[in-house]
């Protein structure tokens, strides 16, 4: 299926080089583009997710740390706005757009229910894939038999 083919060709990419980042050639980018085509986000959006959902899980400390991730979490809000406003306009066969369509059948979910929905689904699906994938081939490797 269609996830097979991304593992795929991430594999094939990583082909062509000379050494693997598991995390940064594989396993970040494989949940990455399976939720965002999923989602109904745009192949060129999906690289600012890595940021945008550490920020969602951060504990910022310093004045310094808190004022980035604000930035950040704002980002994050203002493109689920933009999103949101462009499947209302010209729905898709994508999540977002069956979310809207619930929606406007009177299954009524305020904005803020659907951005947390939306980044819900990104953070929780992204961010426990990506240490599941990493945490396993650890233990493969460390523990060939």
């Amino acid at each position: 299926g269609r996830i097979q083919d991304i593992a795929d060709n991430l594999l094939n990419e990583v082909e062509r080089k000379s050494s693997l980042n598991l995390v940064v050639d594989y396993s970040f980018p494989l949940p990455i583009i399976v939720i965002s085509e999923m989602l109904g986000i745009p192949k060129e959006d999906q690289a600012k997710f890595r940021i945008w959902s550490h920020a969602v899980i951060a504990y910022p400390e310093t004045p310094e740390e808190i004022r980035e991730t604000e930035k950040q979490l704002s980002e994050f809000i203002t493109y689920l706005q933009y999103l949101v406003d462009n499947k209302r306009k010209e729905p898709k066969e994508d999540l977002v757009s069956a979310l809207i369509l619930a929606e406007n059948e009177g299954h009524k979910l305020s904005a803020r229910e659907l951005y947390s929905m939306i980044m819900l689904l990104i953070v929780a699906g992204h961010e426990t894939t990506v240490n599941l994938i990493t945490n396993t081939v650890l233990a493969l490797l460390e523990n060939p038999d």
